[in-house]
């Protein structure tokens, strides 16, 4: 869910069953990123998810602003060492995070910062997508919001409307039109993510629309021979609104562009792409619930399932409270193997219910954007590792966890 909360910064964001124990071929390619051919499959009752044939795993983490802004967060802030004033610029916080471990961000979107990138000029989202390349970073695009003004405990959870404009289907439809352009100008781009916890709608309301939104990508990719993106497919439903339900894709008839075969079988159109991607947080989903939503559709059909990615996860800071750090280690542990790609929300600090961010949300509601949440970052990294090199986040010992600036 989107957790910005609308409280200022040094910038107003008014605008604003059965499971193995190893992962197959964990061979992670190396990045320098110049191939765009992503697939997703179930291969041992794990999702792989491979880049022209290489497996990789993507250690994500979402940064919002362009979804409220025109600002990535926390790019107006600076600090003073030894009296030195350090901008916080796209180069500062690439350094920041890949230093890390992560070697992927998820950037939440609206309307409006889609449009202004609809022409592939160099606007913010275009620079942002560049720079994270200049960081062999890969890249999620995420339909946020339709408007800037539905954020946060607000989100509209239709892509059929949107209440403070002119808005039907087939806008939100144009919209996934544009990120197709902006995604096939830039081949760190694996995904696009159709749209934002969709919790007001049925499954079969919601599938059709997530079909439409992909045949409508597939017309930018139809004339890319050997090009494809993944599609992140959210669930419906959920508690509070966030869209965690992705169990109805367990069952073969209800996936997308199923169609039966005359021996009772099914087969997928872009079956290979599209990848099922809930949204959990453990103030409001135990830890339990959470990994059986994955488990379900990962070994569903004895194990050829389909593939997940957790679009978003958050914990907070505290090991003893609701839904923090033991929450945590208790869902990394129960889906490393089923979903070993995963974005943690988020980078950010000022959210709707957190504090959820990998940066400290201070007493005022914002964030000093230097202080690092320590315990955060050492459970995903020390609960995602399965072996070296893959899915816990690799982090320089010369890094410090406590912050980001000094």
């Amino acid at each position: 869910m989107k957790k910005l909360a609308l409280t200022a910064t040094l910038m107003t964001l008014t605008l604003a069953a059965c499971s193995t124990q190893t992962l197959p071929e964990q061979q992670v390619q190396s990045q320098g990123i110049t191939v765009q051919n992503w697939t997703a499959s179930v291969v041992n009752w794990n999702t792989v998810i491979k880049n022209n044939g290489n497996t990789v795993v993507l250690k994500g983490i979402n940064w919002f602003g362009l979804d409220g802004s025109q600002q990535m967060g926390g790019t107006w802030t600076s600090h003073v060492q030894n009296g030195v004033t350090k901008n916080h610029d796209l180069d500062f916080w690439f350094t920041k995070i890949k230093a890390l471990g992560f070697n992927a961000i998820r950037i939440p979107l609206s309307a409006d910062t889609i449009w202004q990138n609809h022409s592939g000029s160099n606007t913010m989202l275009n620079t942002v997508i560049q720079k994270a390349n200049q960081y062999d970073m890969y890249v999620v695009l995420g339909y946020q919001t339709c408007s800037p003004n539905y954020l946060g405990g607000n989100l509209v959870g239709d892509p059929s409307t949107c209440p403070d404009r002119t808005w039907n289907l087939s806008y939100w439809l144009s919209y996934m039109n544009r990120l197709a352009v902006v995604a096939k100008n830039n081949p760190n781009v694996v995904a696009i993510d159709l749209f934002n916890e969709p919790h007001k709608l049925s499954w079969a309301t919601w599938k059709g629309y997530a079909e439409q939104a992909i045949t409508e990508i597939e017309k930018v990719y139809s004339t890319l021979p050997g090009r494809s993106i993944m599609y992140f497919v959210e669930g419906t439903g959920g508690t509070p609104n966030w869209g965690a339900d992705i169990t109805p894709a367990a069952t073969p008839a209800n996936r997308l562009f199923a169609t039966q075969n005359s021996n009772g079988t099914y087969s997928y159109q872009h079956f290979n792409k599209i990848v099922y991607s809930p949204h959990f947080y453990g103030k409001w989903v135990t830890a339990t619930q959470a990994v059986n939503i994955v488990k379900t559709v990962v070994d569903s059909n004895n194990g050829n399932g389909v593939p997940v990615i957790i679009g978003e996860f958050g914990m907070v800071p505290s090991a003893t409270a609701t839904g923090g750090t033991q929450w945590g280690a208790d869902f990394i542990n129960g889906v490393k193997y089923k979903a070993s790609s995963y974005f943690y929300w988020a980078l950010n600090a000022n959210e709707y219910d957190g504090p959820y961010g990998i940066l400290r949300n201070e007493a005022n509601g914002n964030s000093n954007w230097c202080i690092a949440e320590s315990s955060i970052i050492t459970t995903i990294r020390d609960n995602y590792s399965i072996v070296a090199g893959t899915p816990g986040l690799t982090i320089s010992p010369s890094t410090p966890l406590n912050t980001v600036c000094y």
